[in-house]
């Protein structure tokens, strides 16, 4: 049967690749996608879905053109050019990918998943001053960002940057007091300052609030 043309059933059958996807049935997400694509071709969330379905099949070149192909569309979603870096790193070409996430947060200096990425890769090329600086800046853009704030901490404390690391830490567990990973992040900036009561002290309570947060 065809698929019907409205925008509802599109993601109807968005929805449908992405539950057969998820089963790990990617042929079967791929052909809904590509069927989906041949009838909604203006449809840029159906290319970029379509492109993490070929993306996933290691169709690389089928992936390129279907992220591309959604970046044209919707030049101000995001998606596609996160899609486009991946695909880059995928394949090695770690410059392609820095050009385009840092034209990405030049564009939208609060994207923390582009930055995040971005830190990824100067720790990758061992420039470690400069994870600091895509952290820090991934951090003030979502300052929830846990995952964030914890490597932050652990590179600064890396670096020498002690009491950095514990301004950092105390940060973080003001807004996340009862959270293991605050807890021992701020107890390692603590033992790293020469803070050893506070440290052995924040140690047990990260303890405690593993063993609790396993227990949920």
């Amino acid at each position: 049967a065809a698929l019907a043309r409205s925008p509802q059933d599109q993601g109807g059958g968005m929805m449908l690749a992405l539950l057969a996807f998820k089963a790990g049935d990617a042929p079967r997400a791929r052909a809904t996608l590509e069927a989906l694509a041949r009838e909604a071709p203006r449809d840029a969330g159906v290319q970029n879905l379509l492109g993490v379905m070929r993306a996933a099949d290691d169709d690389r070149d089928g992936a390129r053109q279907a992220f591309t192909e959604a970046l044209a569309l919707a030049p101000e979603d995001s998606a596609p050019d996160y899609n486009l870096a991946r695909l880059a790193l995928a394949e090695g070409d770690t410059d392609a990918a820095r050009q385009r996430l840092e034209a990405l947060v030049a564009r939208e200096p609060r994207a923390d998943q582009a930055l995040m990425m971005l830190a990824d890769l100067a720790l990758a090329a061992d420039d470690r001053a400069q994870a600091v600086r895509w952290l820090d800046r991934a951090v003030a853009a979502q300052p929830d960002a846990l995952d964030a704030e914890a490597r932050l901490v652990a590179l600064r404390l890396e670096l020498g940057q002690r009491s950095e690391a514990l301004a950092t830490a105390a940060r973080m567990l003001e807004r996340h007091p009862e959270d293991a990973l605050a807890v021992e992040s701020l107890a390692a900036a603590e033992a790293a300052n020469g803070q050893t009561d506070q440290a052995r002290r924040h140690y047990r309570d990260a303890a405690r609030y593993a063993s609790f947060d396993g227990a949920q």
